[in-house]
This record gives C-alpha cells, sequence and structure tokens, in this order.
C-alpha cells in the first residue's frame, strides 16, 4: 500500500524511506493528488504488529484517500476519518496520523494532527 513514486511539482522535492520491522505491519504514508491541485500526504502508525495492525492500516488508507477526495477541507475530512475507523468494529488499536494537504499556488499548507498532541 506504499506510494511507489513521489510526485513531481515544481518549486518542490519530496523524499521518503521506509524499513518496516517485520514484514506486516501497521505502518502508512501516502501521497494523494486533489482535484483541485492540491496534494495531500499522509502519515500513519497502527498501534501493535502484525496482520492486525496491517488490517486496520489497509482500512486507513483506502478510508484517507476516500475521505480527503471527497471533502472539504482537511480537518473535517480528518474527522470522519476518525469516526469511521473508531466504529469500524476492527479493535481498539490506537493510530498516530498526520495529514498535510500542499497548496502549490499558493505556496501553503494545511497540517491536521491525530493521536498524538504535540
Amino acid at each position: 500500500f506504499l506510494p511507489k513514486s513521489r510526485p513531481k511539482l515544481p518549486g518542490y522535492a519530496f523524499s521518503d524511506y521506509y524499513e518496516a520491522a517485520l514484514r506486516v505491519g501497521g505502518d502508512y504514508f501516502d501521497y494523494i493528488s486533489l482535484p483541485d491541485g492540491r496534494l495531500a500526504m499522509a502519515i500513519g502508525d497502527v498501534a501493535g504488529k502484525g496482520m492486525p495492525a496491517a488490517l486496520l492500516m489497509a482500512r486507513l488508507y483506502a478510508s484517507t484517500r476516500f475521505q480527503l477526495l471527497s471533502g472539504d477541507s482537511p480537518g473535517r475530512a480528518v474527522a470522519r476519518l476518525n469516526q469511521e475507523i473508531v466504529s469500524s468494529g476492527l479493535g481498539h488499536r490506537f493510530v498516530t496520523f498526520l495529514v498535510m494537504v500542499l497548496n502549490p499556488a499558493k505556496d501553503s499548507f494545511t497540517l491536521v494532527n491525530a493521536g498524538h498532541l504535540s
């Protein structure tokens, strides 16, 4: 579920690296091109290891894309995502999650932090 390539936006450079502790786990990051030219970047970590964490991560991957592509603001999209994950019945796992939406036309971004306050 991890991206195979990085976005190409004039004036911006992207870098990422991922190495799993185990073969299967709950780590997640993604680049999501939004229809209006903005770029969403999401990163998350589902508590735990192995298949249970990986299953929730797969759900997080799909739901994040759906909410950001159909939502009007990153904050509301993450709030709906939280409600969906909480009510999913996939167990009581904690997810640390961050979404940044870059608007290259304005050289600005919106940041939404969920899971851990810092």
